[in-house]
């Protein structure tokens, strides 16, 4: 179900559980944590966020309460962010379901 069909339903997961708020920031949406607030599925005890992207290369990281910002420990490509930290690197593609 996807309302345009260029973009690319993907699903962004962290085990955490220590944290008290988990947000997706990336290249898609400036590195703004607002309006990309995980939930935390109490089941698998993970932040979870499901969303649209377009094809491409997306970089994205977590941005843990409201303080910290961590790649995604099971990103299959990272790019350093040019702060002495990295990124996680994805790429989506309009054949394939992508999960991060």
């Amino acid at each position: 179900r996807r309302a345009d069909p260029q973009l690319v339903p993907v699903t962004f997961s962290l085990a955490n559980n220590e944290a008290r708020s988990v947000y997706l920031i990336g290249s898609f949406n400036g590195w703004k944590p607002k309006g990309y607030a995980m939930k935390l599925d109490r089941r698998s005890n993970r932040w979870i966020l499901e969303i649209s992207l377009p094809p491409g290369r997306h970089e994205y990281a977590f941005f843990i309460d409201d303080k910290q910002a961590i790649p995604d420990p099971r990103a299959a490509f990272y790019k350093m962010d040019g702060f002495g930290s990295r990124n996680s690197v994805m790429y989506t593609s309009a054949s394939d379901e992508n999960i991060s």
